[in-house]
């Protein structure tokens, strides 16, 4: 039987047409049919996206025969791109290979003294080769990772098995051997445990580098954290705890020690990617003391530079704590717990350092900024006022354009602009709440934000939609007709969330965010924009030209509705957080 296949690939958007040839028509599905196509142009059978007679097929157990299909027939295919089937599959079946052998021989334990001592090579050969398998996956197929292509290798990495495969290797690389302190060098079985565990740090470390650049995107990494590894990464950033110095004194030694380092150098990777996607996972770290010692010691550069950890990994660690700052319950567990005055410490240092690293100084002071103007935090003034000092360092010395190259550098990718949305609506101000709106001294205060709701508004409002037809009636701000006693009774605090250098910052990370296409595109799917265009209505006007001129990278950009208009006030009394899912 022969049928008709017309493709189109996202991937540099070939298209083609095919011929298939089937052997009977009769109890042919339509599984059978995307295994065809696999098999004859490389499109992964999970994304085929089949179409018959404009009807996208989704079950894939149906017969061709209830499709009334006939021969010569045609159907339409979109898909991804095609995947080197042949290249992964054989280093899948490496690693589908070892994972029997885990399960099936090994039972998830490690080889018994008999093993080691009769097949000590053959040990040495198996890890080997699935250290091998799994540099090739992450450095040929999973890399680039910000490709098409590259999507589609996971995809069928998962379709095939791998990723289940994966899991057993990663959760076998975690057994270690106990070990004496000092080995004789005539015992020859403790000798070859005490390398088997080189070996399986080794191992562990290869299946954390794999992870980090398997979950790259906000989709893999809800796939993985739906497999529940999250705890085996926080015991692989802990390493050697909860390993006893006892029992394990070769990890804590010179011997391993950089074994173990490089372990949780890949392993911060893995976390810090699940904690910016995940809210459960942002309140689970601020709650583990030992998780956030161990950030901190990672950014603090005078103590992890001499422990051998690497500058990047200090600012992987330091983007990590910024991200537990995003669930609004965190801020108060991670003030308690020490963190903030631990930062606030690292933060001077390296502000004090003539030539201490950018990006570093850069999450260390959003980390702050974060905790400062947290609604539910709770900081003295005098630490606030330490804060503001630091941030005005960082901003006077830094401009934008060196944080945007920095991560571009990188291919960095945002799961959400919201937090940095927050610090620039976080200005701080004080009012007093007056019971009655009408005495002399609330006047100044109704006054003030009034007129400024207005001059604001008015001033060039032109520049807004320079480069777009969009007419935005930026003469008349939505604010302005808010008397100042209705804003201030729309909370019972005397002091707004943030400061002035707070809301700086912000809007300094804006302008270095939205300077950068993938960004813009985020922004634009949270729905951002319309926010920071009521912003700009209240800033001053060095901060609101620019904002203007970030703006000025959106087309046709539509006024702001009532209820966004109303959210954004509300967001300078209660914070961003608190208001932007109302």
């Amino acid at each position: 039987m022969e049928l008709f296949v017309d493709y189109r690939c996202e991937y540099q958007g070939e298209t083609g047409k095919i011929k298939l040839s089937l052997p009977h028509f009769e109890g042919i599905s339509i599984r059978d049919v995307k295994f065809a196509i696999q098999d004859a142009i490389r499109a992964p059978v999970c994304d085929q996206r089949l179409f018959y007679q404009d009807r996208l097929l989704t079950d894939d157990s149906m017969l061709l025969s209830r499709l009334y299909f006939r021969e010569g027939d045609c159907f339409k295919l979109n898909f991804l791109s095609p995947v080197d089937i042949s290249g992964m599959k054989s280093e899948l079946n490496v690693l589908k290979g070892a994972a029997k052998e885990i399960v099936d021989v090994l039972e998830r334990q490690l080889p018994d003294n008999s093993r080691i001592e009769n097949d000590y090579i053959g040990l040495l050969r198996f890890f080997y080769r699935v250290q091998v398998a799994l540099e090739k996956l992450a450095a040929e197929f999973f890399h680039p990772w910000k490709c098409i292509r590259t999507d589609a290798h996971r995809h069928f990495f998962v379709q095939e098995g791998g990723f289940d495969a994966f899991l057993e290797v990663f959760k076998f690389s975690r057994e270690l051997f106990m070990n004496e302190d000092e080995i004789e060098e005539e015992d020859i079985l403790e000798q070859r445990k005490y390398n088997l565990n080189r070996v399986q740090l080794v191992l562990q470390q290869c299946c954390l580098d794999l992870l980090w650049v398997f979950s790259e995107r906000a989709q893999d990494r809800e796939f993985v954290l739906s497999k529940s590894i999250l705890p085996m990464l926080f015991n692989a950033l802990l390493l050697p705890h909860p390993y006893p110095v006892e029992s394990f004194p070769t990890l804590h030694d010179g011997r391993l020690a950089t074994l173990v380092l490089q372990v949780n150098e890949a392993a911060i990777g893995c976390v810090g990617g699940l904690v910016e996607l995940d809210p459960n996972a942002q309140e689970v770290v601020s709650k583990m003391s030992q998780l956030i010692d161990k950030l901190v010691f990672m950014i603090d550069r005078h103590q992890s530079m001499r422990a051998g950890y690497s500058l990047f990994s200090s600012q992987v660690a330091a983007n990590t704590l910024f991200y537990c700052t995003f669930n609004v319950k965190s801020a108060t567990t991670l003030v308690d717990c020490g963190a903030l005055d631990k930062i606030i410490d690292i933060t001077t240092n390296l502000l004090d350092e003539m030539h201490g690293d950018t990006p570093l100084r850069y999450y260390c002071c959003l980390f702050l900024a974060r905790i400062l103007s947290a609604p539910l935090a709770r900081v003295e003034k005098d630490t606030k006022s330490t804060v503001d000092v630091l941030i005005n360092k960082f901003l006077e010395r830094h401009i934008p354009s060196e944080i945007s190259e920095w991560e571009e550098s990188l291919s960095f990718e945002w799961v959400t602009i919201v937090p940095l949305v927050h610090l620039a609506f976080a200005a701080g101000k004080e009012w007093k709440k007056t019971i009655n709106p009408t005495i002399p001294e609330k006047n100044n205060v109704e006054s003030h934000i009034a007129s400024h709701s207005t001059n604001m508004a008015n001033l060039d409002s032109r520049k807004m939609v320079s480069d777009s037809d969009t007419n935005l009636d930026m003469n008349t701000s939505p604010l302005s007709g808010i008397r100042g006693h209705e804003m201030v009774c729309l909370s019972n605090q005397f002091t707004w969330p943030g400061s002035s250098a707070i809301q700086r910052l912000g809007i300094f990370s804006l302008v270095h965010m939205l300077s950068i296409k993938d960004n813009q595109k985020l922004a634009l799917s949270q729905n951002l924009v319309p926010y920071l265009v009521c912003l700009s209505w209240q800033l001053d006007p060095e901060n609101r030209g620019k904002l203007i001129a970030s703006l000025a990278n959106f087309q046709n950009i539509s006024p702001p509705s009532l209820k966004i208009t109303v959210k954004s006030v509300l967001s300078f009394v209660n914070g961003f957080d608190m208001v932007f899912n109302l």
